[in-house]
């Protein structure tokens, strides 16, 4: 009674914020538990993945061994992933994003965080018209863009796997993926070219006019 309590509340949180029915419905879904190991089957594949993003593999080798040590290791990776997917999120209730007419963006300095970041704030923090794009940039190095939309943008007529891949041959680089989610990959200072082609490219495939 009191998890169902909870789940209601949370429900009504949810949709009060404007989240949308399909991120919502994600609190009351089928999980597989492995009493072997203690917990369920999304919990072990989010510490492999932390493990993974940590650059720590041999971390979720020795799990998947069985090692009872390494899921404590791979636990504070979890954590370290966590906190630092929420100082993301706060710093774009913070400072906001750059809105164009076809997508908005922001920057993100974790690298390997920033995909994870783009789809929270697409799916918790941002009013769903229009995907969001991530960039990771140090130094002279290659940028590396993150986007991320909804697969209601999509049957609207998103593709941003085209649009990424158009906006990276434009200034030299790489780009492409899935319709509701890609990444791309541009030589540093070519930033400005590369939204100029993606925002208008999405703004094609979506109709839109300009930025609220």
């Amino acid at each position: 009674a009191q998890t169902a309590a909870l789940v209601a509340a949370l429900r009504a949180r949810l949709e009060g914020a404007g989240v949308l029915p399909e991120f919502v419905a994600l609190l009351d879904q089928e999980r597989w538990f492995l009493p072997s190991l203690g917990l369920d089957a999304e919990d072990l594949s989010n510490l492999q993945s932390a493990t993974g993003r940590a650059e720590t593999p041999g971390i979720g080798v020795a799990m998947a061994l069985g090692d009872d040590g390494a899921f404590e290791r791979a636990r504070r990776a979890e954590t370290g992933w966590r906190e630092g997917i929420l100082k993301g999120l706060r710093r774009i209730e913070r400072d906001g994003v750059h809105e164009m007419a076809g997508v908005r963006w922001f920057d993100s300095p974790e690298s390997t965080l920033a995909g994870t970041q783009a789809g929270m704030a697409m799916n918790y923090l941002l009013s769903p018209e229009r995907p969001v794009l991530a960039f990771s940039e140090a130094g002279r190095a290659p940028v590396k863009v993150s986007g991320r939309g909804t697969l209601r943008l999509v049957a609207q007529g998103l593709d941003l796997s085209t649009a990424l891949r158009l906006g990276a041959e434009a200034v030299g680089g790489e780009g492409g993926g899935h319709r509701v989610a890609s990444g791309a990959t541009i030589p540093s200072g070519s930033r400005d070219r590369f939204l100029a082609v993606v925002d208008r490219t999405v703004a094609e495939q979506l109709h839109l006019g300009g930025p609220p």
